[in-house]
């Protein structure tokens, strides 16, 4: 034997001898498998070696079981476990073995259908359970045995097994108060019977700095909802993802969330070392969040909610626990219509259709039971029961289709003349009605109360110390604001709340603001258009804004979110600022509204698309890092154009131009120089558009340096409109 084989299995011998001393594991978790030195498959090699040196060292024998287990190989390693069973000294870890083969085989996770009905054919939380109880009597007080023995119980999930592994965990406290994370075990076992307060006392009793703590503070979350808690439930959830990291956990939630992903979210995810997941899992609920002005998450309370809903009405025993009802619950909440096919004299499995021709024509979901598991089908010829042709199971699908003719027009046209060729048409209008709806479906219970309608535009201009400027102009209409009749006169306030935050949705910045309207003339106010101005210095970089408006009297609120792409101003180049629109321009009075002010000039800002061409259109830009000639002058050219570049015509405008060749003018532009003594100047004028035909118009605004020849140029769009 080399000198590295010799020293890989002293290691090997000594950690084990330990492990039988201290009745901890075979060996200590990564102790190995994580090295750069021993690997699973040197410790197998080796071992392998050594049992044929030594053929009646069952130390080794079961060394190799273990490892065989760590490695998934678990019909090899139950062969060795049997085999040591007959050893006394050994049994107890023999059956334990055992027991871990079978619970390894207890699912955890989501797997495919067809793989999952061959492993529910055997009860294997029954037989990890039986070796396990074997275990303890061979030795009653082995903490190992017990510990599994548990964790067995809890895989049955039922009130009678989670009993059950209630009494094991308080035998291993008694003995042990802080083994392993039976403290967080506990915490479980009483949330799965109901017990939130008990469960709750646990879960808060595992400190900040104990690896237990982030997942949970993810129960504590699912343990608030449930008692109807859910800006804490929002908050624990928060914190737990904060330092989430362990595997099982994360894995737990992916299965839950995934159906809700988009093909680009889900390759990310996938994508990701277990160290990043928990930044999507923020950066995912916090990009739902419709009103982040608040602590609670209505979209992942919402998630909570179908979750819950699903594995209580469409349960299933194996993870995720709820069938394929479930998942598109979980998508896209409650159907318009559902339909449960009566238990009849039809040779048909059970079967359930549902609709959401709401969200899109055609979208509709049959679902049919197999062993107890409601699998979407592509239609319901899969309900027959086995040994029937196709022609046979047409029969019998028309008449089940026929059943479901007052559901959707969907299957009132099926039912209406029922043939392969238009089972062919079925499918591929459901194909065709699943691409175009939405990846999931969200409306929030109060939604009523988010419609505060209202605008956010914004403007980038250059700031010292290498930030950018940006105004936020929101406008809303004067109907959105509620009136006391009682007291007209009354103020109205309204809070404007706004939050930034980077690609993984850390905030960056977060005011809030109060607004106090006096509303002199209430009849008209249907006709007002109020419009306020904020404004905030930051990094150049890409972000996500997040913006809301609520009537504090009403509670009336909106929420937007959009993405923000921060232009970095800092290089020496010729640049432009944002264009921005205004109602109007003038220059600084006393008593001008200062909240508009911006060099000497009060600048209303324009916060529609649509620009009628009856009245001017004004624009305002900055432009920097012009060069200076030796009499320190900038000189330039500055060129503005607007252009219809689709005119709206109607039929006969259209007819009438091709028959005599009309040609309406879609363009007005104006060039001139300047020469200034600044590198950095600012623009104004005022558009008038009334020779341009309405339609999608484009102003540009470009300055070409006539020092350097530099040239630079931006572009707004707009819809013009009578």
């Amino acid at each position: 034997m080399n000198f590295r084989l010799k020293i890989i299995f002293f290691m090997l011998k000594l950690l084990f001898l330990s492990a039988i001393c201290f009745g901890s594991e075979f060996y200590p978790k990564n102790d190995f498998e994580d090295s750069a030195t021993v690997s699973l498959a040197d410790s197998m090699t080796l071992l392998k070696t050594q049992i044929e040196n030594y053929p009646n060292d069952h130390l080794l024998k079961l060394q190799l079981a273990d490892i065989l287990l760590r490695s998934e190989q678990l019909e090899q390693a139950e062969q060795v476990y049997q085999q040591l069973t007959a050893v006394d000294s050994l049994a107890v870890w023999a059956f334990i073995g055992l027991g871990r083969v079978e619970f390894e085989q207890t699912l955890s996770r989501v797997i495919p259908f067809e793989r999952l009905k061959e492993l529910l054919k055997i009860d294997h939380r029954s037989k990890a359970i039986h070796h396990f109880k074997k275990a303890l009597e061979v030795r009653a007080d082995n903490l190992v045995a017990r510990y599994y023995l548990a964790q067995a119980y809890m895989r049955k999930t039922d009130p009678s097994n989670l009993k059950n592994a209630e009494q094991q965990i308080a035998f291993i406290q008694k003995i042990a108060p802080n083994y392993r994370d039976i403290v967080y075990l506990q915490g479980r076992i009483y949330q799965g019977l109901k017990q939130h307060d008990k469960a709750l006392k646990y879960f808060q009793s595992i400190p900040e700095n104990a690896a237990d703590y982030a997942r949970a503070r993810i129960r504590m979350s699912e343990v608030y909802f449930e008692t109807g808690n859910h800006q804490l439930a929002t908050s624990c959830y928060y914190q737990g993802m904060e330092t989430l990291t362990d595997h099982e956990m994360i894995d737990y939630l992916y299965d839950e969330q995934k159906v809700l992903l988009a093909a680009q979210e889900r390759n990310e995810f996938e994508s990701s070392p277990y160290t990043e997941k928990r930044h999507l899992f923020l950066k995912f609920w916090n990009r739902r969040d419709p009103d982040p002005s608040n602590v609670k998450n209505e979209r992942l309370m919402e998630h909570f909610r179908r979750v819950n809903f699903a594995r209580q009405h469409f349960h299933f025993t194996a993870p995720p626990y709820y069938d394929d009802r479930g998942r598109i619950y979980i998508k896209f909440g409650a159907p318009d219509a559902r339909y449960q096919s009566p238990i009849g004299n039809l040779p048909v499995k059970e079967n359930e259709s549902w609709t959401y021709e709401s969200i899109a024509d055609g979208l509709v979901f049959d679902f049919v039971a197999d062993g107890g598991y409601f699998r979407e089908v592509e239609d319901l010829t899969q309900a027959a029961l086995a040994g029937y042709g196709f022609e046979n199971k047409l029969i019998l699908s028309a008449q089940l289709y026929q059943d479901r003719s007052h559901l959707s027009k969907t299957y009132s046209r099926l039912s209406a003349g029922f043939s392969r060729d238009q089972l062919n048409n079925f499918r591929a209008t459901r194909i065709e009605a699943l691409s175009k709806a939405p990846i999931e479906i969200f409306i929030p219970e109060d939604e009523d109360k988010l419609r505060f309608p209202f605008i956010v535009k914004w403007a980038q201009f250059k700031a010292p110390d290498n930030h950018t400027r940006v105004e936020f102009y929101t406008s809303f209409p004067g109907f959105a604001l509620s009136i006391n009749p009682l007291n007209p006169a009354a103020p109205r306030n309204i809070d404007f709340f706004v939050q930034i935050d980077d690609t993984n949705f850390n905030s960056i910045l977060t005011d809030k603001k109060r607004y106090a309207y006096h509303i002199l003339q209430p009849e008209k106010l249907a006709n007002q258009q109020y419009i306020f101005q904020n404004d905030y210095l930051i990094s150049p970089a890409v972000y996500s804004a997040a913006f809301v408006l609520s009537d504090i009297e009403t509670e009336n609120k909106g929420s937007q979110r959009h993405d923000l792409v921060i232009k970095d101003f800092s290089g020496d180049s010729l640049m432009l600022s944002s264009l921005q629109l205004a109602a109007n321009i003038k220059s600084k009075q006393p008593g001008s509204n200062l909240a508009f002010e911006k060099n000497e000039l009060i600048i209303t800002p324009y916060t529609f698309n649509r620009v009628s061409k009856k009245r001017p259109i004004y624009l305002y830009f900055e432009t920097y890092n012009l060069a200076l000639d030796q009499d320190n002058h900038t000189r330039f050219e500055l060129s503005y154009s607007a252009e219809t570049i689709r005119p709206e015509e109607n039929f006969w405008q259209k007819t009438v131009g091709r028959l005599f060749g009309a040609n309406r003018k879609t363009v007005i532009s104006t060039t001139m120089n300047r020469v200034g003594d600044s590198k950095n100047t600012f623009e104004h004028i005022a558009f008038d558009l009334t020779a341009l035909p309405i339609g999608e118009a484009e102003l540009t605004v470009a300055i070409k340096d006539l020092i350097t020849g530099s040239r630079v140029q931006s572009t707004i769009e707009m819809l013009l409109i009578d």
